[in-house]
């Protein structure tokens, strides 16, 4: 136990000093102020006498210009008030006592919440509509859209000594030193002392910290078994809030001034009010107006912003006017504030790479003002592609109106794939802009589709009678589609050489024989063409299908007599069980000797090439056509090959 010292000393106290937290400046009328769970509900204001309507705890005040409203825990002042259409705003003075660690305080639009405090510093959370920002305060003042915010953190309420059995009163508490005690813990006496916090009891190590009822109690020494030296802080901090009028400016008679994206502009000054336009940022004027001086000021609003003024000055050489405006963003127009369309996507769930489906584009005017020179913007993944026609713009959809089309899209990859969305662009009417339009977008939802990898498979089956020198010969080429797509694929043939070549729609280069098709899947197709020998022997004939990178080959041997052939016994048909289609026309044919040379094509719908012409390869382009030279290539050493066995 410590030695006691003088009387005199013990009983010396740090003055207590009177302290609290303030709002002050222009806040809307209706609105909330204060203590968010205690709140002053400024309701109404009198437009006779600019009087005020608060509630407090359920119980109504009359607040006048220029007196005093005191309750139990707030201080209200309020000095001058502003009339606008449903409410007005008018200057505050308002105190209270402290903002407690996670209390928040209200100021009309604005709030501040202590989440957490320490030694010189503060953990704070501001908001201002729906603007929230959270930062740490270290001291000097903080700007906040308007908002100056300075803190005073865990102010000191005591620091002194307490009296055994002795209560002081701080602000909202009642602390008491109780009694004390000492106790032997692992081989050494420590002293704890009993301390009240408006009737609740707390054990407390002498040198340890309390936190408790919103207080911070240090006990520092016992001295004797009477005093207990402590430091008590509230566990929060006073605030300061001010709150500035988004305009507050001298202007002389035919300036202007900006707030927001107006433009008011003091056009004459009487000495009793003063005629002002409101006007947007290129000059339109969207309203002009009078306001009158008077006891009670009356505010001239257009979209969010409310203008009046407070004094006027007539000197020798100019005219001035002080003016006061507040601009309330929430109720600046936006840009299709009343313009709606629905626009949707619709596709299939699956498709097949490769292979083109059909989506179709609904867009409606849901909403009540007409939208003009709309553009059609396709935001599609890299995997798809359109392949068809679509309308870029559309001069007008008026209300209620809807436009649907059709467009063909092709995927190029495989898997479940992001397809994407379809979004417009549209004029719609705003007074904030200069030409009194705006550019809109609306967009519809973002599509998904599972894409089958495309897998071509073709079995080809050849079937060619034996013939005679200077005779038709027929050869029968039959296409299965065994695999997931259709095509287009193209067929190449390889006749023997010095062979006059019959058919209906192919290509003719040399002796080889090219033309595209297509065929479902499961599907199957013979194409029958005639050749006419003009020398004997064996001949292989070669035919190969390609799609895509896909080929498939097959052959075939054909004995050419120079003599009749012998009639064979098996019937020439179709392998796959198909009945032939043959496209080839009607030969006439006429007694010829066998010395003749074929050197004309006996069907006028046949296209000839002459050996040194270009290719034709239809829609494949030059990647095509260079696969279609090397398959003929294949296919001429595939013939040198098995001339030589």
């Amino acid at each position: 136990m410590k030695k006691l010292i003088p009387l005199l000393f013990l009983i010396i106290l740090l003055p207590y000093a009177t302290a609290h937290s303030i709002i002050t400046g222009w806040i809307e009328i209706p609105s909330r102020v204060g203590i968010k769970e205690y709140p002053l509900e400024i309701r109404d204001v009198s437009p006779t006498e600019g009087s005020l309507l608060i509630e407090l705890n359920n119980r109504e005040y009359i607040l006048k210009p220029e007196v005093l409203l005191n309750t139990s825990f707030y201080s209200v002042y309020m000095n001058s008030v502003f009339l606008k259409e449903n409410g007005g705003y008018a200057t505050f003075n308002i105190t209270f006592p402290y903002l407690l660690e996670n209390q928040t305080v209200l100021a009309g639009d604005y709030a501040l919440t202590l989440l957490s405090v320490e030694e010189n510093r503060a953990k704070i959370r501001l908001r201002y509509n729906d603007i929230e920002k959270e930062l740490i305060y270290n001291g000097g003042k903080i700007e906040f859209n308007g908002l100056t915010v300075q803190l005073s953190i865990m102010p000191l309420l005591f620091d002194g000594y307490l009296y055994k059995g002795g209560t002081k009163y701080f602000q909202d508490w009642r602390i008491k030193f109780e009694d004390y005690n000492i106790t032997e813990i692992n081989g050494e006496l420590k002293e704890f002392a009993k301390i009240s916090i408006n009737n609740k009891e707390y054990w407390i190590e002498v040198g340890g910290t309390l936190k408790a009822e919103g207080i911070i109690v240090e006990t520092k020494e016992l001295v004797g078994s009477m005093y207990l030296k402590t430091i008590i802080k509230i566990n929060g901090a006073y605030a300061s809030l001010s709150i500035s009028p988004s305009l507050y400016k001298e202007l002389e008679e035919g300036k202007d001034a900006q707030i927001g994206p107006y433009i008011v502009k003091l056009e004459k000054i009487f000495s009793d009010g003063v005629y002002i336009s409101i006007k947007n940022m290129c000059g339109m004027t969207l309203k002009s107006t009078w306001i009158r001086l008077g006891k009670i000021g009356t505010l001239v609003s257009y979209g969010g912003l409310h203008i009046g003024v407070t004094e006027v000055s007539n000197m020798a050489t100019k005219k001035v006017a002080k003016i006061i405006g507040f601009l309330d963003e929430q109720e600046i127009p936006k840009v299709g504030e009343y313009a709606f369309a629905n626009v949707s996507f619709l596709t299939p769930s699956r498709a097949l790479q490769f292979e083109p489906f059909n989506s179709t584009i609904v867009i409606k005017n849901t909403g009540d003002i007409d939208l003009k020179y709309i553009e059609i913007i396709p935001k599609l993944s890299e995997e798809f592609k359109i392949i068809s026609s679509y309308p870029l713009y559309i001069p007008e959809l008026k209300v209620g109106e809807k436009i649907e089309f059709n467009v063909r899209i092709e995927p190029k990859k495989g898997g479940f794939l992001q397809l994407g969305n379809i979004e417009i662009q549209a004029n719609v009417p705003y007074q904030l802009s200069c030409d009194g339009f705006a550019r809109i977008s609306f967009s519809s939802e973002t599509r998904w589709i599972n894409v089958e990898n495309a897998t071509p498979k073709y079995k080809l089956v050849l079937n060619s009678q034996n013939g005679t020198v200077g005779s038709s010969t027929q050869l029968n080429l039959t296409v299965v589609n065994m695999g997931n797509t259709k095509g287009p694929f193209t067929i190449t043939i390889a006749f023997p050489e010095q062979s006059a070549i019959i058919g209906e729609n192919i290509n003719l280069q040399g002796r080889f024989v090219y033309f595209e098709d297509s065929l479902n899947p499961n599907e199957n197709k013979t194409y029958s063409l005639l050749f006419i020998p003009i020398q004997g022997g064996e001949f292989e004939i070669l035919a190969a299908l390609k799609e895509g990178e896909y080929i498939i080959k097959n052959s075939t041997i054909a004995k050419i007599f120079t003599i009749p052939a012998p009639v064979e016994k098996e019937s020439f048909g179709n392998s796959t069980g198909e009945t032939p289609t043959s496209t080839a026309p009607k030969i006439i044919k006429e007694n010829i000797t066998t010395t003749v040379t074929y050197t004309k094509v006996l069907n006028s719908t046949i296209t000839v090439f002459p050996i040194k012409q270009k290719l034709l390869f239809g829609g494949a382009g030059f990647a095509g056509g260079m696969a279609f030279i090397l398959l003929l290539a294949w296919i001429a050493a595939k013939l040198e090959e098995r001339s030589r066995r």
